[in-house]
């Protein structure tokens, strides 16, 4: 911090001055406002985030039930995509590390028709074999990597939309008090 910039701060006896003042209730209130925001982010560690695609013609909405990943889960996906791809793979990179997010922090899947119907919630708790034999793509998994190939083959192949779905889960994860699906999406379920 410069000289003037530490001029412009408040000394210690102004700051006792202003909470000594009347005003100190008022800066009580705004604290416990944020106090209570704060609980509110410490307390979200899961969203529902919906597949591109599905429900158009059905009716039925799929949807991925997400939590919140910690740091280290994070950094250990940043490395192991570092380990698999070469510096000059960028597009490779961030794809993979989309979509082992994905996979990390998948904690469900659930079908809803219409906007505003309960979530039912599948049999499904892992981008697996099950979900693909399910939905009939089980043919298109890769065995060497079936998660991964079970995430593409479920959006269809479009590396796009993988891209916009993990894009919505990053900045849930950002913010865990926003609600995704209303807050970043229209009724259609697109960005």
């Amino acid at each position: 911090m410069s000289e003037e910039q530490q001029e412009d701060q408040p000394t210690l006896a102004e700051t006792s001055e202003f909470a000594a003042s009347g005003l100190s209730t008022e800066v009580g209130s705004l604290l416990d406002a944020l106090a209570a925001e704060r609980d509110d982010m410490a307390s979200e560690r899961e969203t529902f985030i919906p597949v591109p695609g599905y429900g158009r013609e059905s009716g039925v909405t799929m949807l991925v039930k997400y939590r919140l990943l910690g740091g280290e889960e994070l950094s250990a996906i940043g490395r192991k995509v570092q380990r698999e791809f070469r510096k000059n793979q960028q597009y490779e990179r961030v794809l993979y590390a989309s979509i082992d997010t994905m996979i990390a922090a998948c904690a469900g899947f659930y079908a809803q028709r219409g906007t505003n119907g309960d979530k039912m919630e599948l049999p499904f708790y892992n981008f697996d074999t099950e979900l693909a034999k399910a939905l009939k793509f089980d043919d298109q998994i890769d065995p060497h990597q079936p998660a991964r190939s079970v995430v593409m083959s479920l959006f269809g192949g479009n590396m796009i939309a993988i891209q916009q779905h993990t894009l919505i889960l990053g900045r849930w994860m950002g913010d865990t008090t926003i609600d995704a699906t209303t807050e970043f999406l229209d009724q259609g379920g697109n960005l």
